[in-house]
């Protein structure tokens, strides 16, 4: 595969069945009052895995707010030294690159005849968007195989992956990176929720070519309304990416708050800190909770137990006022499904008694007591929730 565009492949059969509808997403406090009854201020949102701890957002200038946004004004130079890399386009969300790129390689490559890896579990944005362009997935776990490697034109990884946690070490994504490079085989890794985890990022390794990385900047800094993400990858790819965005992309009000966040290097070392604490204790609460496997990264922790247990303590804890997000289920023998449930970090203990939604109760001090409520022991069978809204 050419670094400009991927080469076709001979068409395969998918091992993924196309998805007939979008993947649901966290974040849907609004769709769970209604269903629960109970008023959005009263929730305590922990199904989105941002930082609940949102960097300060001070007085936007005036002029963020009346003019056009201008690429004049620091924001691209903020954001090469935050990632250390040269090669970057600033984009409206991670999210829009990951929609925007496999239309983009279908019209460059001229046809939708490639083979797309992807993690299983992981990200389902992904998969969604490269069937939408009429490519075939092949899955595979952590990372794919020689043959795998072998029979694909693209490989997405995402790392820390969502929502398992799962960070690969650097030492091994820079052997599949040559692997990738051998095999003429484009490398995209997703690293929505690496900022706190840094030492892991692949951006110092652009320059060696069939590699793209994507970037948030919203979960990190726990502004995900600002909708601003970063494309790192060589600059003929990024001059062809820049063609499918439009004049101002990214709104003057955000573009001021994304500059100061990235040049806050105290907050980011005093956030990083923050972060790895408050994940150990997470992790802990949940464990010391369920006799389940529980994984995770710095931004939110994921418990993996059968399908129906998860929709049972998912729609208890609904009840209580507490949003979690209730993974979509696999197959396992016998008839069952596993599944999970993905924990966000609660804000700190310090500035979360609004968060939590309830006066002068902390967010910690919820969710532990709501975990001491759960029905843990109940038949699963004979428990009822509210239809599927998404978190």
């Amino acid at each position: 595969m050419s670094r400009n565009a991927p080469a076709s492949a001979q068409q395969t059969n998918s091992t993924v069945r196309p998805a007939e509808a979008r993947p649901l997403h966290g974040g849907c406090v609004q769709a769970l009052s209604r269903a629960y009854q109970i008023a959005p201020e009263q929730w305590l949102d922990l199904s989105s895995g941002m930082n609940p701890n949102a960097y300060p957002v001070a007085e936007v200038p005036a002029t963020s707010w009346a003019q056009l946004p201008s690429d004049q004004d620091g924001l691209l130079l903020a954001a090469q030294a935050y990632y250390g890399q040269d090669d970057l386009l600033l984009v409206p969300g991670s999210q829009w690159a990951i929609e925007a790129i496999p239309a983009l390689i279908r019209k460059l490559s001229g046809q939708a005849s490639g083979r797309v890896l992807v993690p299983e579990p992981g990200y389902r944005e992904h998969a969604w968007c490269w069937q939408q362009q009429e490519f075939s997935l092949d899955v595979y776990q952590t990372l794919p195989s020689e043959n795998q490697l072998n029979a694909a034109d693209i490989c997405v990884l995402i790392n820390p992956n969502n929502p398992s946690g799962t960070c690969i070490d650097y030492a091994r994504l820079c052997h599949l990176h040559e692997r990738a490079i051998a095999q003429d085989v484009l490398l995209i890794v997703d690293e929505a929720f690496i900022d706190a985890e840094h030492s892991q990022s692949m951006l110092s390794r652009i320059a060696l070519g069939q590699l793209v990385v994507l970037r948030s900047f919203g979960k990190f800094f726990g502004l995900a309304g600002v909708r601003i993400g970063a494309v790192a990858a060589w600059p003929a790819f990024l001059n062809a990416l820049r063609l499918e965005l439009g004049q101002w992309p990214i709104a003057g009000p955000g573009r001021a708050i994304a500059r100061r966040a990235w040049q806050d290097r105290p907050w980011q070392q005093r956030m990083r800190q923050l972060l790895q604490s408050d994940s150990q204790r997470l992790a802990g609460l949940l464990r010391a909770t369920f006799n389940h496997p529980v994984s995770g990264c710095h931004l939110f922790q994921t418990v993996w137990m059968p399908d129906q247990q998860a929709r049972t303590i998912h729609d208890a804890l609904c009840r209580q006022g507490i949003a979690v997000r209730r993974l979509d289920s696999e197959p396992l023998a016998g008839g069952h499904a596993k599944s999970g449930l993905r924990f966000g970090l609660p804000p700190t203990d310090k500035e979360s008694a609004v968060s939590a939604g309830v006066k002068n109760q902390s967010a910690w001090a919820r969710l532990t007591e709501a975990l001491l409520t759960l029905p843990l022991k109940k038949d699963c069978s004979q428990l009822q929730e509210p239809e599927h809204v998404g978190c």
